[in-house]
């Protein structure tokens, strides 16, 4: 894998825009559109394992997010809706399982 081709992952994970992640990555602004369709469909599999990465490397944040608002929001409803996030990202979500029993 080449520099720019690397720097169009990088970028097109972020924003999700092919044509602007080729440009930044240092492909032709003539080429780009092309160019981007052409690198999203061939690096499909490291675009997929960089996003994956990217999201995995969020989730700490997001839980701590959730807790605070769990612990903190003024908004009761707020407080409910992060609790139950939180136990459904625990695998404590019943509701769902008693649904989808006869």
């Amino acid at each position: 894998m080449t520099i720019l081709q690397d720097k169009f992952i990088e970028h097109y994970v972020l924003t999700g825009n092919a044509k602007q992640s080729a440009i930044h990555a240092g492909y032709s602004e003539k080429t780009a559109k092309v160019r981007g369709s052409q690198l999203k469909a061939q690096f499909k599999n490291e675009i997929h394992e960089a996003t994956q990465k990217l999201l995995a490397d969020k989730v700490p944040a997001g839980l701590r997010w959730l807790s605070e608002l769990a612990e903190s929001a003024e908004s009761e409803s707020v407080r409910l809706g992060a609790v139950k996030d939180l136990l459904d990202r625990a695998g404590l979500n019943r509701s769902k399982e008693s649904k989808q029993q006869p």
